[in-house]
């Protein structure tokens, strides 16, 4: 018990002094744990979804403000964590049928994103990937130290595809094939800050962050000045946010989500590196040169997602599928064996800090240091 509680304890210094927003690519550069002026901010911390939430309320939130978020953000879990073997999506998961399962409207919605997201990619994104993930070890399965053999991997790309599913709108889902399992780590996060962000707006608060896993959505200002937040160098092994590539600002209701491959893979006794980010295409982690993107979008919702779909499609296709997304910009960051190539929309410029232009001249950026490794915000790659 004892070790319990020091174990709470140092959790709770670390989230109120590290200031650190990232799990993986999402850094606060206005620091969390600094009070606004006039000091009459709250900063709520705690965990969920295997991983940890940082909210700041500008004036300070009431007491019971904590309470009703812990209490949506467990229900979402029932909802959406594979790890827990009660929740909807793991009894979804289970169901063999015949007819069709009924879910949540919150579930309906994420799904339903998720497959439309899944065509727009043509099949690189695709929710039903979970017999790979947790084949490679990323899944509610466990980790696993080496790769999987391919013949394991074409087995179970087989009873994987999007076309699979179906979204009633009664708010059922249909499996086409009775084998067929969602992953949606890739949006639960970025929902589940959506799904905050309208609780406090609800309660009345109109200038607060909230961060969930490194996914971000703003409202208002902080103490009259824009949010920022900063997205940091992709280096494998520095601690979080210790590195800043770029620093943001965010407008009211804006949401950011970064998507990296640098910090969550495993290795086989060859020496080769297999990060998390799988191309649903091939049921093979991505092996193009993208290290990380990060994605600006009015939703979480769909920061989240697009931020794993442009990992996989690449610099070309990926930014051409940004730019279906109204009011959405992209950054990518490319490896070059030396060093990093930024590419990004049209736009992205636009929402950079000026004062960081100077940092990074030209499309090449040098770096002292490099690594491969894959992953996404989630040491486990999934929400638990």
């Amino acid at each position: 018990m004892a070790r319990r509680e020091e174990s709470r304890a140092r959790f709770r210094r670390y989230a109120t002094a590290a200031l650190v927003l990232s799990v993986v690519g999402l850094v606060a550069a206005v620091r969390m744990g600094a009070q606004a002026r006039g000091g009459s901010d709250s900063l709520i911390v705690g965990e969920t979804m295997g991983t940890t939430f940082h909210i700041r309320v500008l004036p300070h939130g009431s007491p019971r403000l904590k309470r009703r978020i812990e209490k949506e953000l467990d229900r979402l879990e029932d909802i959406f964590s594979t790890f827990r073997p009660s929740s909807v999506i793991s009894r979804f998961n289970a169901f063999r049928g015949p007819g069709s399962f009924p879910v949540p409207s919150e579930m309906a919605e994420v799904v339903g994103f998720a497959l439309d997201l899944a065509g727009l990619s043509e099949g690189a994104y695709d929710p039903t990937i979970a017999p790979v993930v947790n084949l490679w070890g990323f899944g509610w399965q466990g980790r696993r130290s080496t790769p999987p053999d391919p013949a394991a991997v074409d087995r179970a790309l087989r009873i994987t595809g999007y076309s699979k599913v179906r979204v009633f709108p009664s708010g059922r889902l249909k499996k086409n094939d009775p084998r067929v399992q969602l992953d949606l780590a890739s949006v639960a996060k970025g929902y589940a800050v959506d799904r905050i962000w309208k609780l406090l707006r609800t309660e009345g608060y109109s200038d607060f962050l909230i961060e969930i896993g490194g996914e971000v959505r703003v409202s208002g200002t902080c103490s009259g000045r824009v949010w920022r937040v900063g997205i940091e160098m992709p280096f494998p092994d520095r601690l979080p946010g210790a590195d800043v590539l770029r620093v943001l600002r965010l407008k009211n209701g804006t949401a950011v989500a970064t998507s990296g491959s640098y910090r969550n893979f495993i290795t086989s006794p060859r020496g080769g590196v297999y990060g998390h980010v799988i191309d649903a295409r091939t049921g093979f982690p991505v092996s193009n040169s993208v290290v990380s993107v990060t994605v600006v979008a009015p939703r979480c919702l769909t920061a989240d997602g697009l931020a794993t779909a442009l990992m996989v499609l690449g610099p070309d296709k990926g930014l051409a599928l940004a730019r279906k997304f109204p009011h959405t910009e992209a950054l990518m960051v490319l490896s070059t064996g030396s060093g990093f190539r930024l590419v990004q929309t049209e736009g992205f410029g636009s929402l950079v800090e000026s004062e960081q232009e100077s940092l990074f001249t030209g499309a090449e950026v040098a770096v002292t240091e490099s690594g491969v490794g894959g992953g996404q915000a989630d040491s486990r790659g999934g929400v638990r």
